[in-house]
């Protein structure tokens, strides 16, 4: 998570991030059709996408950039495996 102490820790961050993980696992079961291998990287890409600012999105755009992200690995991934 992105607190630097653990005084700063906060609900939002959690909360953030198991929403951005959410929304790249599933944009990336839905552009996969059901393939685990690139489920389980879209969520990696959902996470990292909000790692850095995780305190300051609301949920749903949490949600939304992980989404957005999971998408992007994957469009990007089968592109590059295709050339």
């Amino acid at each position: 998570m992105s607190a630097g102490t653990l005084e700063n820790i906060s609900g939002l961050v959690a909360i953030n991030s198991l929403m951005a993980m959410v929304g790249g696992t599933l944009a990336a079961l839905f552009v996969s059709r059901n393939d685990a291998g690139f489920v389980h990287n879209g969520a990696l890409a959902g996470l990292v996408a909000v790692c850095a600012s995780s305190d300051l999105y609301h949920p749903i755009a949490a949600l939304v950039v992980g989404a957005i992200t999971g998408a992007i690995f994957m469009f990007l991934f089968v592109a590059e495996t295709n050339t």
